[in-house]
């Protein structure tokens, strides 16, 4: 089963880090279109991501990691990029079939 995690917001110096992961039951599941999402219009994103979500083959989980724990000094972006990917991937998995 295909499966893909990224991250945005890890060098900025305000706000959240995210991390998404898409889980796919089938490949062919993924809408055309689909490649570099910066090259996207913002209402093309849109619209694939109310695709995505409306497929039961395809699960979706995210993962936050707030300004609060990105600034504690006993913290750093790897470990922290690391455990926003593990958190994005468990959600899509625990939500695969069911409405994400």
């Amino acid at each position: 089963m295909p499966f893909g995690v990224d991250e945005a917001g890890k060098g900025p110096a305000l706000g959240s880090m995210f991390a998404a992961a898409v889980h796919l039951e089938d490949p062919v599941a993924l809408p055309d279109g689909i490649r570099d999402s910066k090259r996207l219009t913002p209402d093309r994103r849109e619209e694939l991501a109310a695709t995505l979500r409306a497929d039961d083959r395809i699960a979706i989980g995210v993962a936050e990691i707030t300004p609060v724990r990105i600034d504690d000094p006993g913290t750093d972006m790897n470990s922290l990029t690391v455990e926003a990917h593990a958190t994005a991937i468990n959600d899509a998995i625990g939500s695969f079939g069911s409405a994400a």
